[in-house]
């Protein structure tokens, strides 16, 4: 259950923080079903900034086909706002916050 949401940091679940770090986390299969349930725009710019590690666990779990496609756009997008950056990881945190609380995803 979400407990207090912060716009710059991330989600509060059971007063705990939620970064988008905690993606780094989480096995393969529970970063798929996240991904299952958010647009592939939300993903592009969630990850746009982040470091290879980030960028190659979430590459890892789509298919080569899906990766190539999303970074080719990634190189298209430009400059995207930190404000951008931000919403889309928050609706990523959210959707991973709702998986948790339904039980589909185990808290690492």
């Amino acid at each position: 259950m979400v407990v207090s949401t912060d716009s710059t940091t991330g989600l509060f679940t059971g007063g705990k923080l939620m970064d988008f770090d905690i993606f780094l986390k989480l096995d393969g299969r529970s970063v798929q079903k996240v991904l299952r349930y958010v647009d592939s725009k939300t993903v592009q710019y969630a990850i746009q900034n982040t470091n290879g590690q980030m960028q190659g666990k979430i590459f890892s779990v789509m298919s080569r086909r899906c990766a190539r496609l999303v970074k080719s756009e990634m190189a298209q997008l430009g400059q995207v706002s930190d404000q951008e950056i931000e919403a889309a990881r928050q609706k990523m945190l959210a959707e991973l916050e709702r998986q948790i609380a339904s039980g589909d995803i185990v808290h690492p």
